[in-house]
C-alpha cells in the first residue's frame, strides 16, 4: 500500500518508536513507558502490581455499587419514578402507531443492516489474522485491505449504536405526547436522508482514502486515521450538525410535556441532557488535526 520511500521511512520509524516505548523500562523503574502493555512475557512485559490492584478494585466497586442500588430500590418502593401502588396507563398500543413513528421504522432497518455488516466484517478481520494469505481461495485483501476491515468494524459499531439511539429517542419523545405535530414525520424523513449520506459517504470515503484514491483530500473525505474517528473530517462535521438538528427536533417534540407535566419534568430534562451529551461528546475531536501528536489524540 505504501511505495513512497519517505513515507516508508516515517512508518518504520513510528513502529520502532512504539515498540521501544512498550518494552523499555522507565528510568529507575522495572516497568515500561506503557506499564508493560501489550502483554508479552518473552520481553518481560507482564502486568505490574498497580494494574492488577486497580483492575480488581474497579470491578469490586462496580459490583458493590450495583448491589447497593438494587438493594435500595428493592427495599424502598417509593424510590424511583414509578410507584408500584399506581396504575400505569400504557402509551404505546399495538396497531396505533402514528405517521412519525412509522417513519422511524427505516432507522431500525438500517441499524440492523449495520449490525449485520459489523458482524460479517468482524469475521473477515478474524480470518485475516488466522489465514492472511487468502480468503477461501479468493484474494479478498486485494479488494478490502485488513486495515479497512478494522476501520469498518469499529465505524459500523459507532453508526448502528448512534442510529438506534437517535430513532429510539424520537420514538420515546413522541410517546410522551397524545398528539403528533404535523412537521414531525417530514423531519424524520429528512434526518434519515442525512444519516444515509453521512454513513454511506464516510464508509466509502474510508475505503477510497486507504486505497490512496483521494490524494490530498484523504483527511477531509477519506480517513482521519484516529481511533473511533476514522471518518473524514467533512463527515464528522456533518454528523455533529445532524445530531444537533436531531436534538432540536427532540426538544421541540417534548417541550409541551415539560411545561405541562411537573411530575415528569425532571425525567424529561435528564433525557434531553443525555441526548445533548452525544453531539457535544464529538465536538472536542474537531480541535486536533492530521499532524497532532499521537499521544495527545489517543489520550
Amino acid at each position: 500500500m505504501i511505495s513512497d520511500p519517505t513515507e516508508l521511512h516515517q512508518f518504520t520509524a513510528f513502529i520502532t518508536w512504539t515498540a521501544w516505548a512498550s518494552m523499555t523500562n522507565r528510568p529507575g523503574e522495572n516497568y515500561s513507558y506503557t506499564n508493560n502493555f501489550p502483554y508479552d512475557p518473552s520481553v518481560g512485559n507482564t502486568p505490574i502490581p498497580g494494574a492488577l490492584l486497580w483492575s480488581a478494585l474497579s470491578l469490586i466497586v462496580l459490583l458493590a455499587g450495583i448491589a447497593i442500588v438494587l438493594l435500595m430500590f428493592g427495599k424502598f418502593d417509593y424510590l424511583g419514578w414509578i410507584s408500584t401502588r399506581q396504575h400505569v396507563h400504557p402509551h404505546l398500543l399495538p396497531g396505533q402507531a402514528s405517521a412519525g413513528q412509522l417513519a422511524l421504522v427505516k432507522f431500525f432497518v438500517v441499524m440492523a443492516l449495520l449490525f449485520l455488516m459489523q458482524t460479517l466484517v468482524g469475521g473477515a478481520v478474524a480470518h485475516y489474522r488466522a489465514d492472511p494469505g487468502s480468503f477461501y481461495g479468493f484474494q479478498l485483501e486485494g479488494l478490502f485491505p485488513s486495515n479497512l476491515m478494522r476501520t469498518w468494524h469499529l465505524q459500523t459499531a459507532v453508526f448502528w449504536i448512534a442510529t438506534a439511539y437517535v430513532a429510539a429517542a424520537l420514538f420515546l419523545g413522541r410517546s410522551l405526547r397524545k398528539d403528533e405535530p404535523g412537521w414531525f414525520a417530514g423531519w424524520v424523513h429528512l434526518l434519515f436522508g442525512a444519516f444515509i449520506v453521512v454513513i454511506g459517504g464516510s464508509l466509502l470515503g474510508e475505503w477510497a482514502g486507504i486505497s490512496q484514491m483521494l490524494g490530498q483530500w484523504w483527511f477531509w473525505l477519506g480517513n482521519q486515521r484516529w481511533e473511533y474517528l476514522e471518518l473524514g473530517r467533512l463527515w464528522q462535521y456533518l454528523l455533529i450538525v445532524g445530531l444537533l438538528v436531531w436534538f432540536a427536533i427532540l426538544v421541540k417534540l417534548v417541550q409541551p410535556h415539560i411545561l405541562s407535566e411537573p411530575s415528569t419534568k425532571l425525567l424529561v430534562s435528564l433525557f434531553l441532557l443525555a441526548s445533548l451529551a452525544i453531539p457535544v461528546f464529538y465536538i472536542p475531536a474537531l480541535f486536533f488535526g492530521a499532524k497532532t501528536n499521537f499521544t495527545v489524540v489517543d489520550t
